[in-house]
């Protein structure tokens, strides 16, 4: 399963851009929906959901993906904005981040 490790990857990640986006991912049981909405924002800045590019960079951001858009960086985006975008428009809406984050820190 594309879950099997992610939370040790993060762990592991070399200092983060956004130490509390990387907090979320590690601990999200720790965190408030308010504080998940709060790196939610960050990353959608029109207000219609994480897309593709803006879910690369908060991946990037957490420490799971490097610079270099490497083959593996990119299957690994693929795989996780289809695991993200539950209805598959393209899009990861709050609710879905959620549910993903569960997932991944389950």
């Amino acid at each position: 399963m594309a879950w099997c490790g992610l939370r040790e990857k993060v762990a592991m990640a070399t200092p983060t851009t956004c130490p509390i986006a990387q907090d979320v991912f590690l601990r999200f049981d720790q965190h408030t929906t308010d504080d998940v909405r709060l790196v939610f924002a960050k990353y959608d800045t029109d207000g219609g959901g994480l897309t593709k590019s803006s879910m690369q960079v908060l991946l990037r951001d957490v420490g799971l993906l490097s610079s270099f858009d490497t083959p593996e960086d990119l299957s690994f985006l693929s795989k996780q904005l289809a695991a993200a975008d539950q209805d598959g428009d393209g899009k990861v809406r709050f609710n879905e981040f959620l549910v993903y984050l569960r997932t991944i820190s389950g």
